[in-house]
């Protein structure tokens, strides 16, 4: 994987309609997701505590006062009374979450999401799964006692997010998503990379290069379909395609725009080289996302086991925790457990190769690394 792919959420992709739950905070969610499954994959440490300014500089945000700004009705005192705010406010024990970034991690961690996904049931039959899940399981917020305006979050995602994401995903290029988020003031133009992405993934699993489009689909994915020509609306989808072609030249794709004697616009997309992946290839990968997750759940249980380590320093004590061999060793067992069974669906019960593998990978650092 080069240094800006990563992976995404295969349902999000191609139904991002579904995170319209979150209203205004919709395009927030969807950065924040691709943000945070970048930092899966490169810097485990900050997957789990969230640094604002990492968060804009690499998402392409210019400033971090947006995210810091109160929102007028956050949804944690919605549907109470004055004199119930006031009394919350008033406990010190009670964290309000009302800056918009603060926002957005509680409806991540209240809102429940409908997803969807596809699977060979037997040789005969497709399944259909839609579950409602929530996406966050946990959320801390580390304030200052001296400076409330300096904090952090840390972040713990559900494991069905986390399965999903090991099990259901697409590649993108975190670097076209968040150079796209510039030209999102009045289209969803991130939306539309999002769905050629996961057209170009579909495709490639069954070895084909191109595919007839729905032109409504791709206004309504795009937010112009109120646009009043069908002219008009074909223009604004052909610089579009050229932005996202601009800034994401490996999707490598063109449209063509087909007859159509319904007098409406037929798009055909079509991708250049969209050869599946060699058994090798998926084998490589496979093992490059559970080590992303080994990563992952074993930075839970050290937090779990030792969290007054986890601050400034945490980085340099859960590296020197992960490189002991006699350390909380039945702990380390179910992190690799848990990780093995996300990732390939099924237990492992050999504890002699699990040991071998803890002790002896050199890949299980929490810093960027290369692959």
């Amino acid at each position: 994987m080069s240094n800006t792919n990563t992976r995404f959420h295969q349902s999000i992709a191609k139904e991002p309609f579904r995170l319209a739950v979150f209203r205004e905070d919709e395009m927030l969610v969807k950065t924040f997701l691709v943000y945070a499954c970048y930092k899966l994959d490169t810097d485990v440490f900050g997957f789990r505590r969230i640094d604002l300014k990492d968060f804009a500089q690499e998402m392409g945000y210019s400033t971090i006062s947006h995210f810091q700004e109160r929102v007028p009705d956050p949804i944690q005192l919605q549907g109470k009374s004055a004199e119930e705010i006031a009394a919350m406010r008033a406990d010190p024990d009670v964290f309000i979450f009302e800056t918009r970034f603060e926002n957005m991690l509680y409806k991540l961690h209240d809102i429940s999401v409908d997803l969807m996904h596809r699977e060979d049931y037997d040789a005969n039959t497709n399944r259909f799964t839609l579950r409602k899940e929530r996406l966050l399981q946990e959320v801390h917020v580390y304030e200052d006692k001296h400076n409330r305006n300096r904090k952090y979050y840390d972040v713990k995602f559900t494991e069905y997010f986390l399965t999903s994401l090991s099990q259901r995903y697409l590649l993108l290029d975190k670097r076209a998503y968040s150079s796209l988020s510039l030209h999102t003031k009045k289209i969803r133009i991130q939306d539309l990379y999002l769905r050629l992405v996961e057209a170009k993934h579909s495709l490639r699993l069954k070895g084909i290069n191109a595919y007839e489009e729905n032109f409504d689909a791709l206004c309504r994915c795009l937010g112009i379909d109120h646009y009043t020509t069908q002219k008009r609306k074909k223009q604004k989808l052909n610089e579009c395609f050229d932005l996202i072609q601009t800034h994401s030249p490996e999707l490598n794709f063109v449209v063509q725009w087909a007859a159509n004697g319904k007098h409406l616009y037929k798009p055909i997309v079509c991708y250049g080289e969209n050869v599946p992946l060699t058994k090798m290839q998926r084998k490589r990968l496979r093992m490059y996302i559970f080590n992303s997750l080994l990563r992952y759940t074993f930075l839970n249980a050290f937090v779990e086991l030792h969290r007054q380590y986890y601050n400034q320093d945490g980085r340099y004590y859960f590296e020197q925790w992960m490189k002991n061999p006699v350390a909380n060793v039945e702990e380390k067992r179910l992190a690799y457990r848990e990780a093995h069974e996300m990732c390939f669906n099924k237990p492992v019960e050999n504890t002699e190769a699990i040991d071998f593998y803890i002790n002896y990978q050199r890949h299980l650092g929490i810093g960027p690394e290369e692959t």
